[in-house]
């Protein structure tokens, strides 16, 4: 009887033959990956959580039920009329928003303390980003006749508090977790309190300006409606207008109940070193492997004849 050896063990076994003659490669392309990747995470600034917990205030953003208008009431639904939001979604929005970048830049130079690293306090300027990457990306953009950006600007800040995470908490929907990743504990505690406090304070200025063109709007519809009912509906809406207008200039937080101030992790939790290397012994020991398997099928082939 002829034995026969099945395919996946004719391959293994021809795999470990070209792993026995070309272990030197894979030992080298282990070492260059494995290397590479060591130096990498070596040039990773840690990062700390910075963490805070918000409640959600529910607001009537609105003027009311609008009972009692009528037929003034599709133009008062137009107005926003009993139209309940979520202060901690107008919130998230705001912080993702391109004016309160502007705004904390132009009230708080807040680019200066994100990024702290390149600014140049003694010459009141940025300094060019530093790095490999940052001069063969200013290499390649230069060859196209583009002048490279060497400083840090509005849109910089945008896509920084873009990262900033609300994440709904498990136990009561009402609270919402906010977390920041920070190189500095002490100075990203002060941002995210810094951003929050000022994204709050955007929205109250909103909802002043709007109560106060509502309540403009309810004194000229009032001169124009003789209807009883609808008078006294207009005058019951002037009145919440006005409360309302009262709530948003109140010394205390308009959109949010902080719950807990912005935290640091007593630890850096980035980059996670352990999950780190083994990912890149995986990706060593693969690209190894590939670089044997490679050479073993190359080996294989006949060469042409002369």
């Amino acid at each position: 009887m002829t034995s026969s050896t099945s395919p996946p063990a004719s391959a293994i076994g021809e795999f470990l033959a070209a792993l026995r003659r070309f272990w030197l490669s894979a030992l080298i392309t282990f070492a260059l990956v494995f290397g590479l990747g060591i130096i990498w995470l070596a040039r990773q600034v840690p990062a700390y959580s910075i963490d805070a917990t918000v409640a959600d205030k529910k607001q009537s953003l609105g003027l009311g039920s609008g009972g009692g208008l009528g037929g003034l009431g599709g133009a008062f639904s137009l107005l926003g009329v009993g139209k309940a939001e979520s202060g901690v979604l107008l919130l998230q929005e705001s912080v993702y928003s391109a004016e309160l970048a502007e705004r904390l830049e132009r009230r708080h130079k807040l680019t200066r303390l994100v990024f702290a690293e390149r600014w140049n306090a003694a010459r009141q300027t940025w300094d060019p980003p530093s790095g490999l990457v940052p001069a063969v990306r200013n290499a390649l953009v230069g060859g196209f006749g583009v002048v490279p950006k060497n400083y840090v600007s509005e849109e910089d800040l945008r896509l920084f508090l873009q990262d900033i995470e609300f994440r709904q908490s498990d136990v009561a929907p009402s609270a919402y977790h906010v977390r920041m990743n920070y190189p500095r504990a002490a100075e990203g505690q002060r941002i995210l309190g810094l951003v929050l406090a000022e994204a709050d304070l955007m929205l109250r200025e909103r909802q002043i300006a709007d109560a106060r063109s509502r309540q403009a709007y309810l004194v000229q519809r009032l001169r124009d409606v003789e209807i009883v009912d609808q008078r006294s509906a207009l005058t019951q809406l002037m009145s919440e207008n006005e409360m309302k207008n009262l709530v948003s200039n109140a010394d205390r937080n308009f959109s949010i109940e902080v719950m807990s101030a912005p935290k640091a992790s007593e630890r850096p939790t980035s980059p996670r070193y352990l999950l780190v290397l083994a990912l890149l012994l995986v990706a060593a020991a693969a690209t190894a492997m590939l670089v044997v398997w490679t050479r073993g099928v190359l080996a294989g082939q006949p060469r042409p004849a002369a």
